[in-house]
């Protein structure tokens, strides 16, 4: 497809064409044709981000120079340096990650894809109907491929629904060699003679898959102990020992016991700032995407801006804040504005986002459970209505037996059938293959409900499975999850406060007030960004949660670490100065 409105972007030169080419492996390049992404368009680009990067940095540079004086602007010729590397680097490389995104979706959405077609494949056995179901059930990266395998069929590009699904099998990298063979399994049992033969071949393609994501999962896991310790070591150690390195640049004593001011304290504070607040907490944020952008169980979200009151609201708390750090000197008060600076759209993220919707742990468990009750009631010769007011006539009440009376209240008030009514009342949101599962077998009930019995019980099994998988490997995962909150909640905030309260005793000697407010004022600002990257890493490293559960997890844990912070570095300060 050609774009007629395409941006007029600047010639790459001959010299720069090897360093900004995009990779050259089959996956990527086969991403690229699937996504009409020309080599053209990513080569411009990333030459325009080159440009635009070296224009920003001179100009931060020159800004520093004036601020801060030559020294602070000498500081950052590394950062502006690299900085149009790193940048273009970012943007020639973009089709790389997108295609591994793209595969580690295949991985983690493969054995939902087969057991949707399992699950169609039961009721009725076609392959181009279980492609088609489960391009509907699979709302994800594989279900659009399966959807696409569909569309190639009935365009004539591929001559038949086994051609498109070889295709489809041979186009996947190394690591989806489980989905490889899934689909390869899943192909020949179409061609078994006897139901029971098809029905094993299909239940170890469903094997083949699940296994494939478990490997995949621990290899991952496993390891996760050097990046853990890398962002450990950048987070939190290098701004500690740089906050304690400080102090030296504005005492000099003659003998050990005395310290005297060598001419006018000058403490880098420029330098510091940028090293604490831009370099440090960016690279831990583009440290953290590269590592969520390798887990096989995290779906990246975009990011969208709304228009809404809460983004109105805090574009307007901007405002009096402006107002205060130009009428009040922020050094002389550091903790007054670390919490002007917090607190206020943390209230606002929260009253925006409203009371937390009730979730249970287990409600898909419970559904499925009643997947299993509702299969033996059928295959004991009930049918769908009487099982159903069964479940939801029960004494002890879970999901299932809610969702059955909302179901037949739906049916009972629209005079609708059951099949209709369950599609209008969806047990487990963003679960639909759950939701599938139900109409399968009340599908099937309308004309053998013994048999729809049947196929409830292994459609239950079969998620259950899916279920057990993914998580085993959020157990897994969850270790790593919690060490990295109890990291920005607790251990980081009081070890920074600490660090504030020894530089201030070290700056009591040269009387340099004003240094320790910047360098509190510093530090409460860097935490409250480890608090941010952290919450966005454990808030997508298992699935894709989205931006508004990230901005109300943020917003509850963020006062936490400030609280902690402000309160260790007051008592270590009150506590030096009596001891000293």
């Amino acid at each position: 497809m050609s774009h007629s409105f395409r941006p007029r972007l600047p010639a790459v030169p001959g010299f720069m064409l090897p360093v900004l080419r995009p990779p050259s492996d089959p996956w990527t390049r086969a991403w690229m044709a699937r996504n009409m992404v020309e080599e053209d368009d990513v080569l411009r680009s990333a030459w325009l981000t080159f440009l635009l990067s070296i224009f920003t940095g001179a100009l931060a540079s020159i800004v520093m120079f004036v601020l801060a004086g030559p020294m602070a602007a000498s500081a950052s010729v590394v950062a502006v340096a690299v900085l149009p590397f790193v940048a273009s680097s970012w943007v020639s490389n973009r089709p790389s990650r997108m295609a591994r995104r793209e595969s580690l979706s295949y991985l983690r959405h493969a054995p939902t894809a087969i057991g949707a077609m399992a699950m169609s494949m039961s009721t009725s056995p076609s392959l181009e109907r279980a492609v088609i179901f489960a391009s509907r059930s699979s709302r994800d990266a594989l279900g659009k491929r399966l959807a696409q395998a569909s569309w190639d069929v009935l365009t004539r590009s591929l001559p038949d629904v086994e051609s498109a699904l070889a295709e489809l099998a041979s186009s996947l990298d190394h690591g989806n060699h489980a989905l490889r063979q899934s689909l390869y399994l899943f192909t020949a049992s179409s061609h078994e003679a006897t139901k029971d033969g098809m029905e094993r071949l299909m239940e170890k393609a469903h094997e083949i898959s699940l296994q494939g994501l478990k490997d995949a999962a621990e290899h991952y896991v496993a390891g996760l102990s050097t990046p853990v310790m890398v962002i450990f070591a950048l987070g939190i150690l290098f701004p500690i020992m740089l906050l304690s390195i400080v102090p030296l640049f504005a005492l000099a004593g003659t003998t050990p016991y005395e310290a005297t001011v060598v001419g006018s304290p000058t403490l880098p504070l420029a330098s510091i700032a940028f090293l604490i607040l831009v370099i440090i907490p960016a690279a831990c944020l583009m440290y953290s995407r590269s590592l969520l952008e390798r887990s096989p169980m995290a779906d990246m979200a975009e990011l969208h801006l709304r228009r809404d009151r809460t983004a109105l609201f805090l574009f307007l708390w901007l405002l009096p804040l402006a107002a205060y750090a130009m009428m009040v000197p922020v050094e002389s008060q550091p903790y007054l504005t670390l919490a002007i600076v917090a607190i206020p759209p943390c209230l606002i993220i929260l009253k925006a986002g409203g009371r937390k919707p009730r979730t249970m742990p287990y409600a898909e468990r419970d559904l499925i459970l009643g997947l299993y009750q509702l299969g033996n009631r059928l295959s004991s010769g009930a049918s769908l209505e009487k099982a159903m007011a069964e479940a939801a006539g029960a004494r002890s009440r879970n999901e299932f037996a809610d969702w059955c009376a909302s179901v037949l209240h739906q049916a009972m008030m629209a005079h609708v059938p059951i099949q209709e009514a369950m599609r209008a009342v969806d047990p487990v949101p963003g679960r639909p293959l759950v939701s599938e599962a139900f109409q399968t077998v009340a599908g099937c009930a309308q004309g053998d409900g013994v048999a729809a019995g049947r196929i409830a019980v292994r459609l239950a099994r079969s998620l259950g499975e899916i279920k057990d998988c993914e998580d085993g490997v959020k157990d897994r995962l969850r270790g790593v999850v919690d060490m990295m909150r109890s990291t920005s909640l607790i251990f980081a905030p009081i070890v920074l406060g600490v660090t504030v309260g020894l530089f201030d005793l070290a700056t009591s000697y040269s009387g340099d007030v004003q240094a320790t407010g910047w360098v509190t004022l510093f530090a409460g600002i860097y935490v409250m960004e480890l608090a941010f990257v952290v919450t966005y890493l454990t808030t997508f490293i298992v699935e894709n949660k989205g931006w508004g559960q990230l901005a109300r997890a943020f917003a509850t844990r963020l006062p936490l670490s400030l609280m902690a912070f402000i309160s260790v570095s007051l008592l270590s300060r009150l506590g030096f100065a009596q001891w000293w």
